[in-house]
């Protein structure tokens, strides 16, 4: 890089280009959706932000899906509000037939290679299970557990947008950086 060149800022720059005209663009994917947004369980789009994705970029390029599967889930494990979610919840309803799932189970079936077959799906689906119970739980959904679920899941699913948006980008051969 030449000397002063500021080659972060370029990258950023080229990112949020790319995702400009990546939501201008008509293509759609399977579902017909703009790739930008991601859709979450509750429906509400999930606006792609440039500085997320930005992160991601050079974990993707080097591991791939796993690779930023990994860098998210130390985010969540970093998170002020992660801790009751690092074993499994006590009393959590497992009659749904559902294992109950912890943070560290999760990036232990990373690490492991459980996620082979069901591959980013089962991952997603393994995540936003750490929550659910904390979130399904009606009676106490002002408290202090259940916001921090709120608080977790939103910050699990602004990620996971941004990383499949930029896989997406990657595998469709026009990707950012």
């Amino acid at each position: 890089p030449r000397r002063g060149h500021n080659v972060r800022a370029e990258k950023k720059e080229k990112v949020y280009i790319s995702l400009k005209e990546g939501s201008k663009d008509k293509s759609k994917d399977k579902e017909g959706k703009d790739p930008a947004e991601r859709g979450s369980r509750s429906k509400a789009p999930i606006k792609v932000d440039p500085d997320v994705v930005t992160t991601y970029v050079r974990v993707v390029q080097d591991g791939g899906w796993k690779g930023g599967g990994s860098l998210l889930l130390k985010k969540l494990a970093q998170h002020e509000s992660a801790w009751p979610f690092m074993k499994p919840l006590p009393g959590a309803d497992t009659s749904s037939g559902r294992r109950q799932m912890d943070l560290p189970t999760v990036t232990a079936r990373l690490n492991d290679g459980t996620y082979i077959r069901g591959g980013r799906k089962d991952f997603a689906r393994d995540v936003r299970a750490v929550f659910s119970g904390a979130l399904a739980d009606k009676d106490a959904s002002a408290s202090h557990l259940n916001l921090m679920a709120q608080e977790l899941s939103a910050t699990f699913e602004r990620e996971w947008a941004a990383l499949m948006y930029l896989l997406e980008k990657r595998e469709g051969g026009g990707g950012p950086g």
